[in-house]
C-alpha cells in the first residue's frame, strides 16, 4: 500500500484575507522548475469552512471574513493535481479508484500558487470559477454564478477579473484541440490501495499570500 511514508505530503491551502480558507494534503509525485504533481486521496483529512454546504453562508463568509474551519473528507475520486508556476489556474485528473478508469479534468480557475521555502505548504486562493473537461475535451463551466457574485461584488481587482477572462477564452481552446493541459499526460492510472492522509502539523503555518484586493486597497 502506498501510505505517504516514503513521499513527501504537501498541504495545498486557499488563502483568504491571510488565512487559511480550506487545507487539503496530498502526495508529492513530481517536482520540477515548470509543474508540481501531487496526489489526492479518498478519506483524506481536510479543513474547510463551516457551513460550506449552503451557499449562502458560504458567501457571507467569503465577503465578511468571519468563518471557522472543520474537518472534511476527501471526494472518493484519484486526484492528480498539476500546478504551475505563474498560472491562473490548476488541473486535477479524476480517476475511478477501483478501476482507473480516467473520468475528466476537473480545473480551478485559482491564483498562481505560492510555495513556502521547505516546499511543504502550497498556497494559493481559489477564485470561486471550476471548468470540467470530459474524455473527448467537451467543456462544461461549473460555479459561474459564484464567480459573478464575487466579481459583481469587488472582491477581486478589475485587472483580476481581466486575467480570468483570459484564461477561459485559453482553457476552451486547449480543451477543444486537446493541447496544453489537456494534451494526454498523466491521464492512465493503475489502481492500487492508498491509505488516506491525516493533517500534518505543518498544515496551519502562517500563510505567505496577501490578497491582490486588498494588496491594492492599501497602496
Amino acid at each position: 500500500m502506498v501510505s505517504g511514508e516514503a513521499l513527501d505530503i504537501i498541504v495545498k491551502r486557499s488563502i483568504h484575507r491571510g488565512r487559511i480558507w480550506s487545507a487539503h494534503p496530498q502526495l508529492l509525485l513530481a517536482d520540477g522548475p515548470d509543474e508540481l504533481v501531487s496526489l489526492s486521496i479518498p478519506g483524506t483529512d481536510c479543513r474547510i469552512p463551516r457551513g460550506v454546504r449552503d451557499m449562502e453562508t458560504v458567501r457571507h463568509s467569503f465577503r465578511t471574513g468571519d468563518w471557522d474551519l472543520v474537518p472534511s473528507t476527501w471526494t472518493r475520486f484519484i486526484g492528480v493535481c498539476r500546478n504551475s508556476p505563474g498560472r491562473y489556474y490548476n488541473v486535477t485528473h479524476l480517476f475511478e479508484p477501483a478501476s482507473g478508469e480516467f473520468l475528466c479534468w476537473y480545473v480551478s480557475i485559482e491564483r498562481p500558487i505560492t510555495r513556502h521555502d521547505d516546499g511543504l505548504v502550497v498556497d494559493t486562493t481559489d477564485l470561486w470559477l471550476d471548468l470540467i473537461v470530459l474524455p473527448d475535451g467537451k467543456p462544461f463551466w461549473k460555479d459561474t454564478d459564484n464567480w459573478a457574485w464575487a466579481a459583481d461584488n469587488d472582491l477581486y481587482s478589475p485587472a483580476e477579473v481581466l486575467q480570468v477572462d483570459e484564461v477561459r477564452d485559453e482553457l476552451l481552446d486547449h480543451a477543444t484541440a486537446g493541447t496544453g493541459p489537456f494534451d494526454g499526460t498523466w491521464t492512465e492510472w493503475a489502481p492500487i490501495d492508498l491509505d488516506p492522509l491525516a493533517l500534518p502539523s505543518y498544515w496551519d503555518r502562517p500563510s505567505l499570500v496577501v490578497d491582490t484586493r486588498e494588496a491594492a486597497d492599501r497602496s
